[in-house]
This record gives structure tokens, sequence and C-alpha cells, in this order.
């Protein structure tokens, strides 16, 4: 090409040159955002799906457009996606662009422009159905063509017909989104098949159960489809996403808490957007207004009610050492426990009984519990565990009879 360039030829000829030389590279340009993965192939870049759905979600709740739903087509999985179907994502609209609790809406706002945005307005509780009929009727007053009267009758006889599926009652946006993805794990090896056809509209109900993760690894997955809802739907973007789970989740767990810990922490976190009255507290801004310690303090309680080894006792707190009060944690990695325990200690260990390395050690890698099984009995007195030479996880052998799920009072 640079011979080209030096050979005694007109510049026509050789900007010809030059651009035929280099058609094999302009066909080869794939789309940076999707890899050509979503069709049609030839797309370019500011037309990808992938841009244009997530900014116009993202616009959705940003300009809150009640009468809009987003686009996730090509964002989310499979999995996801049977549990954020069409009527889901519509009510988490309503519920994200809801007002502040106590004021009443503003119908000349640009949220409630359309008719169908009013009619979604009463049946995600934003007004009354009273409220929304006599602002229809107001606009078919004022309606001068008849395409614009045809819509608002339209409205109105959704609205009439949309009274029994109402929401009177409802939950934070997060929470909910949090729940449904809890139950895309747990529901994996559920084979339920379900057909619905459409009928005479009922009340829907749109709830979720939230399933707390059984390992640490779920958790994690947890948080991974989380991020991927959250940013498909166009709730947040995903730098505020992240930022906010390395504060939330990931620095508690490098201060050595229990995931269950974490879990409970991002909950509260959660709650304190979703239940927000002033709706000021975002993702971006909740963790650093301060009450780290408070919310702290009440996530542990919650992980040890909700995080229970083996039917043991969670000891959040630290280890004690028999005949003390003085606790201790391994703070230090570098000591690896050495198969050795406290034969004097009566108190079980937890990590033990889970089949788990213990982590509350003394300084010569010795346990700080007895290695003995916290299967609870009935025959020995409140608090009274079966103390066998045993993990309780690979099977206790105390009579069954007398096994307890809860200690003896």
């Amino acid at each position: 090409m640079s011979l080209l360039f030096l050979a005694p030829l007109s510049s026509t000829v050789r900007v010809g040159a030059f651009v035929f030389a280099n058609l094999g590279y302009a066909e080869a340009t794939v789309c940076p955002h999707c890899k050509d993965t979503i069709l049609p192939a030839a797309h370019p870049a500011t037309a990808c799906p992938l841009v244009t759905e997530l900014n116009n979600n993202a616009a959705i709740f940003t300009n809150k457009r009640l009468g809009s739903s987003p686009t996730v087509v090509h964002s989310l999985t499979h999995e996801l996606a049977m549990q954020f179907t069409r009527p889901v994502i519509d009510a988490i609209v309503g519920l994200a662009c809801a007002p502040v609790h106590g004021l009443s809406i503003d119908f000349t706002d640009p949220t409630y422009t359309q008719s169908n945005a009013v009619v979604k307005a009463a049946v995600y509780g934003h007004c009354s159905f009273a409220e929304a009929s006599a602002i229809l009727s107001e606009r078919l007053d004022a309606a001068g063509d008849m395409p614009s009267i045809e819509k608002i009758r339209g409205a109105m006889d959704s609205l009439k017909s949309a009274s029994e599926s109402a929401v009177n009652t409802a939950t934070g946006t997060h929470l909910f989104v949090w729940a449904r993805v809890s139950n895309v794990i747990s529901k994996r090896l559920d084979l339920t098949f379900k057909l619905e056809a459409a009928g005479k509209s009922k009340a829907t109900s749109h709830s979720a159960t939230l399933v707390r993760p059984e390992t640490e690894s779920e958790f994690y997955e947890m948080i991974h489809l989380f991020v991927m809802v959250v940013i498909s739907l166009g709730l947040s973007s995903a730098i505020i996403v992240m930022k906010f789970i390395d504060d939330v989740v990931f620095g508690t767990v490098r201060m050595k808490e229990h995931f269950g810990v974490a879990h409970e922490l991002l909950l509260l976190y959660l709650r304190e957007i979703d239940f927000d009255p002033a709706r000021v507290l975002h993702m971006a801004n909740v963790f650093r207004r301060g009450g780290q310690d408070t919310l702290m303090s009440e996530a542990r309680r919650n992980a040890a009610a909700s995080f229970r080894t083996c039917g043991a006792n969670l000891q959040l707190d630290g280890a004690k050492y028999p005949g003390s009060d003085r606790a201790t944690k391994n703070l230090k990695p570098d000591i690896k426990p050495n198969g050795k325990h406290d034969d004097s200690s009566k108190k079980p260990c937890a990590d033990f009984n889970a089949g788990r390395p213990c982590r509350t050690l003394k300084a010569d890698g010795s346990c700080v519990f007895s290695h003995r099984c916290n299967q609870f009995v009935s025959d020995k007195g409140p608090l009274g565990y079966c103390f066998g030479p045993h993990a309780r996880c690979t099977g206790c052998t105390y009579a069954d009879d007398k096994k307890l799920k809860s200690p003896a009072k």
C-alpha cells in the first residue's frame, strides 16, 4: 500500500485504491455491544438493542412515564424472564413511579398526560378511581378531535374493568425484585409447568416470598441476577449498582462477617431506599448517609435468627473462651486449624458440626470449642446437647425420640 502512494498516479486513483483495499475491514466490523449476537447483524453500534433498550428503560423511570413499559427481551436470561413477566414489570413501573406518600398527584404533570397513564395511576394506587374518572371526564369535554375522544373513551372503559385488579397494598420496588430473584434459584428443581389463558378480569397479586440463600455461592448468584434485573429494567446504572454492592455486601464480607450478615444488611439498605418517605434515597447515597453501625447491629440480629448452622446457635459476636466472657475471633488469616479442639469446653463447635474448617481458633490453631455433636436433646436439661464424639452433619446416633429441633427449656 505504501508503494502505491509512491507510484506516479493521480490522486483520484490513489484514493480509490485505498478505499477498495479497506472494504474488507469495513465489512468485518461487528457491533461492539452485542458482538452481532442480536439480529440484524449489520446494525450500527448506535442502534444496538442493548444500548437503545437500556436507555429507553432508564428514561421511563427518570421521566416517570407511567404509560410505558421497559423492554427486556434482549437483557434477561430465560430464568429471569419467567419471573419478570410483562404484568410484573408493569407493576414495578407503577410502584417505582408512585408519588411521595401523603401527597396528591398533579395530573398536569407529563407523567399523566396519556389517558392510559391515568388508568395505571388508579390501578397502582397513585390516586383513587374516582379521581381518575373525574380527570378523564374533564379531558373528554376538552377533547377537540375524534381520535382523542376515542382514546379517552377507551381509557374510561378500561378504568371500569380495572377496579378488580387494583393494587391496594405494596412493598418496595427493590425488595420485591430481590425476592423475585431469590425464587429463580429456589425453583430450579421445581418441575411444575403452568399454562394460563386470558379470561375474565380478576384481582391479581404479584407476590414473591423471599427465599434466603443456603450457601454463600447461592448468595453471590442472587446478587449477580439482581444486578442484571436492576440494570435491564433501568432502575439504576451499572456503576451505581456495583458500587452499592461493593459497599454493602463485599465490604461486610471483607470484615470477616458471615455471608448471612451481608445478606441481611443488603435487605436493610434496600428497605431504607424503598420506604424512604421523601423518596430521596437511592443506591448512590443510601450507604454514605450514615447509620452503618445501627444497620450492622440489626443485620447481625436478623442473621442470627435466619441463618442457623445445623440447629445450633449462630455466634455472630465471636467465640467465648471457656469460663470467660471474653470474645475472640480469628482475625489472623494466617492461623490455620490444626484439627485439635478444647475438650474441656461445654459448647460444641458449630463449624465442626457443619463440616467446615473451624474459624474460632486459639493462637496455636486449635478450636476454642469442643468437637462434639450439637444436636439438641430432651433428657439433658435446658440447652442439652447430644455431645457425642461425632459431627451432627454426618448423622447423630442419639435416640430419635429424644432429638429436638430447638433447645429444651
